[in-house]
């Protein structure tokens, strides 16, 4: 029998002006996908979608796509908080989206101001009366990226503040799990190859992004101290104190490292006692947080064959339960670290040099998907379900009903 023609895949204009075709490249080649630059002849396209952009590769009746319709609102925070809000409101108290875990409050401004208002109120009058701090807040831009536009602040109701912009504010899980005194992240990554019914992949494997300040509980004087608070790549980048590591896996002091290593040494120091019960906790944080866009999934039903990475921003804290701080629709999966020299000024940097540390988690991640997908879409492809896949990601799927 003779071999099958390896799938193609085209990359639109969008994804060379974000610098992301290496790493596709380099997947594509690992996983037996061979690239042309002819999009009607692809298999797959490959693009990406914005608020702002109205121009997109169309693709033709068939083709694989790697985005789902309506991704790209759910996961604007704003739109995702309100969800979570009406969804509680719907279910019977005690339901599994009242437990306190994996999603931390948050509200969608303007449209859930006078709940926020009510919150704010009675969590400072619990507050002062255990002789505590008001709690604190953290305000996002609702279609903000990059760390642009984020604030802490104990009072997110200012009336100084423009009421009609919309906005997100999230409870600050102010006791992060620390390694070497500093707050990190995790940016995680999940495969959605199915809609109705739901069903996702989640790589084993994931960047930790190291804040460069040491850090302390917030208080009127640090907060704007944003070094020391958030985890954002982007931002922390341009800081003296960012430290850029040769190593595949960061280092042990690398501002970028990956999850593997730093699972390692967080249970050397016995900070983690299970590692394997950690991503157990991790897949259920993203099975829950799934289900909440499970309404617009069976509303925007699409016959287009699709698929969509998605990037879940994950916080642990000091008892080692993770967080949710968002989704990111379209991560991004550049493998070089973007900077500019002292006297430039750019939004994403004039030059750039290899990072190891991402395309060591990064190439393998979508080459991983890609063999996902072409499994499911040439399930007969011998070349198409390695084994390392059940190492790579969850082998098994999260139903839809397990809210």
């Amino acid at each position: 029998m003779p071999k099958a023609a390896a799938p193609t895949i085209f990359f639109a204009n969008r994804v060379h002006h974000r610098n992301e075709v290496e790493g596709l490249e380099k997947a594509a080649a690992m996983a037996g996908w061979r690239v042309t630059n002819k999009a009607e002849a692809a298999t797959a396209i490959w693009d990406v979608r914005t608020l702002a952009d109205v121009t997109t590769t169309e693709p033709l009746p068939g083709q694989l796509i790697n985005w789902w319709p309506g991704m790209l609102h759910c996961c604007r925070k704003g739109l995702f908080a309100h969800l979570i809000s009406r969804l509680r409101a719907l279910l019977p108290p005690g339901s599994l989206l009242d437990d306190g875990k994996f999603i931390p409050p948050q509200w969608a401004l303007p449209r859930q101001v006078s709940e926020l208002a009510a919150a704010v109120e009675m969590r400072a009058a619990e507050a002062k009366k255990r002789g505590k701090p008001a709690p604190v807040y953290i305000v996002k831009p609702d279609a903000g990226s990059q760390g642009d536009g984020i604030v802490l602040t104990s009072d997110p109701c200012k009336t100084s503040w423009d009421a009609s912009k919309e906005r997100v504010v999230q409870q600050y899980l102010g006791a992060p799990l620390l390694l070497d005194g500093l707050k990190f992240d995790l940016r995680l990554y999940v495969l959605v190859t199915s809609t109705c019914p739901l069903r996702v992949f989640l790589f084993r494997e994931g960047l930790a992004r190291f804040a460069v300040d040491a850090y302390v509980e917030p208080t009127r004087e640090n907060m704007r101290n944003a070094h020391m608070h958030l985890t954002n790549y982007s931002l922390n980048k341009k800081c003296e104190n960012f430290k850029h590591s040769d190593a595949a896996d960061g280092g042990d002091d690398g501002s970028k490292r990956t999850a593997s290593s730093v699972f390692a040494a967080l249970k050397a120091l016995g900070q983690v006692a299970d590692v394997e019960a950690l991503w157990e906790k991790i897949g259920a944080l993203v099975r829950r947080s799934l289900t909440v866009l499970q309404p617009v999934f069976t509303t925007s039903a699409t016959p287009q064959p699709c698929f969509q990475i998605l990037g879940f921003d994950v916080l642990l804290d000091s008892k080692v339960q993770p967080w949710l701080l968002e989704m990111n629709d379209h991560p991004s999966i550049r493998i070089d670290l973007s900077f500019d020299e002292p006297g430039q000024y750019s939004m994403n940097g004039l030059n750039s040099i290899p990072s190891p540390v991402d395309e060591a988690i990064k190439v393998p991640m979508l080459a991983a998907a890609l063999r996902v997908v072409a499994r499911r879409v040439w399930p007969d492809r011998a070349d198409a379900h390695p084994s390392e896949l059940l190492i790579a990601f969850l082998d098994t799927f999260f139903p839809s009903e397990c809210v």
